[in-house]
């Protein structure tokens, strides 16, 4: 049996993971499969993965999370949140040797991550390299074997961005790209700079769809996702803060978690709508199905969105879809009047509006709702398995 090697960052929170996740669970019926995940930032992963895949953690020790998440404190700008986590996990216990030997650890971490990624990679005897990261497409580039790149984000139109992926998979023999805006930008960025790296299209998938579908008869809308800038929690809370002036009734499911959680918590207190949106944390799929099939609206205010799998998900209940179009996932799964609507420009009110109207009219919100459900299957795991196995076996 082949073998493939997947490169991962961690197996925590994150679309990037689900979608690992997904995909291993498949084909481990037909390949040994080797999960890389250089930290280790919870006792077992947070999606649930087949026993039969092999999970190898470059860097098993407590100061792994703290690493992350220092590290996404000090690059969005977050120094107060910064300078009260060191307070609390060291100055607060009066740890001051543990501060100084974790935060000798945090830079050495930091500084040769890629390189204890490349170490453990050159040991490794594997047919197939797939790199979810620009950082590890490079690590893959000079392996034997096939060399799968998979770009999950977007580029947002920076060049410098864009550009990192581009010269990352210079090596690698492919690079799959979760949306047609992506690969069609990146072959054509290959073909001017004479790249012979081949970008295809393989979209993200559903692990099943559903039998249960929603009623569409309540006034509850459906948020999933990590808590993070680049999903515009805030810009919903803002959203919902102005349904609720107009109608009290109206509730909404924040489901997930991520760095951003306590600081929507308090906004949400701030304004007083506590009573009126519910913020359970993560759940796994089984637990979300009873708030899928408890709602009526699925509303995205993501910045950016390089696919959307929650999309997909709520449609597959058969859920009508809102969501800005500045996500571009959004852009590419969201179809006006078919099976959702896109809201230009990050109108809040023109969404108010919108979504206001929807719950108002069931009638046309089982006509989308019965759309999107449709559509939700064009993606389902055994069409977009059968992509995988057809790129992996026609090159082995």
């Amino acid at each position: 049996m082949k073998k493939i090697t997947v490169l991962v960052l961690h197996l925590g929170y994150g679309g990037i993971e689900k979608s690992v996740t997904s995909l291993v669970n498949e084909l481990i019926n037909n390949y040994e499969i080797e999960i890389v995940s250089l930290y280790k930032l919870y006792d077992k992963p947070l999606f649930e993965i087949d026993s039969r895949v092999n999970i190898k953690y470059l860097i098993n020790s407590n100061i792994a999370k703290r690493v992350e998440d220092y590290k996404i404190y000090f690059f969005h700008i977050h120094w107060i949140r910064l300078i009260k986590a060191i307070y609390n996990d060291y100055l607060k216990k009066l740890k001051f040797i543990s501060l100084f030997k974790d935060m000798f650890l945090s830079i050495y971490i930091l500084l040769f991550k890629n390189i204890i990624m490349n170490n453990y990679i050159k040991k490794t005897k594997s047919d197939i390299y797939i790199a979810t990261r620009p950082i590890h497409n490079k690590i893959i580039g000079n392996c034997n074997g096939l060399r799968v790149a998979w770009e999950h984000n977007h580029h947002h139109n920076i060049k410098s961005i864009a550009d990192k992926v581009i010269n990352s998979c210079k090596k690698c023999d492919y690079l799959v790209c979760v949306s047609n805006d992506l690969t069609n930008y990146y072959s054509d960025e290959f073909k001017k700079r004479n790249i012979k790296t081949k970008a295809v299209f393989i979209p993200n998938f559903l692990d099943n769809i559903p039998t249960n579908k929603a009623k569409l008869d309540s006034l509850n809308l459906i948020n999933v996702g990590r808590f993070s800038k680049e999903k515009g929690q805030y810009d919903l809370i803002k959203v919902f803060d102005i349904i609720h002036k107009r109608n009290s009734e109206i509730k909404l499911n924040l489901i997930g978690s991520g760095h951003d959680f306590d600081m929507i918590e308090k906004e949400v207190y701030k304004k007083s709508l506590h009573k009126f949106v519910n913020m359970p944390g993560f759940k796994n799929k089984d637990e979300l199905d009873k708030y899928y099939l408890d709602s009526s609206l699925y509303v995205m205010t993501s910045i950016t969105e390089s696919f959307g799998i929650v999309l997909l998900e709520a449609m597959s209940y058969g859920i009508p879809c809102i969501a800005f179009d500045s996500a571009e996932g959004a852009r590419e799964l969201i179809k006006n009047n078919y099976n959702g609507f896109l809201i230009k420009n990050r109108n809040e009110y023109e969404m108010v509006d919108k979504i206001l109207k929807l719950l108002r009219n069931k009638k046309e919100l089982k006509r989308l709702g019965s759309n999107a459900l449709e559509f939700s299957k064009k993606y389902t795991k055994e069409k977009v398995v059968d992509k995988w196995l057809e790129l992996l076996k026609n090159n082995e």
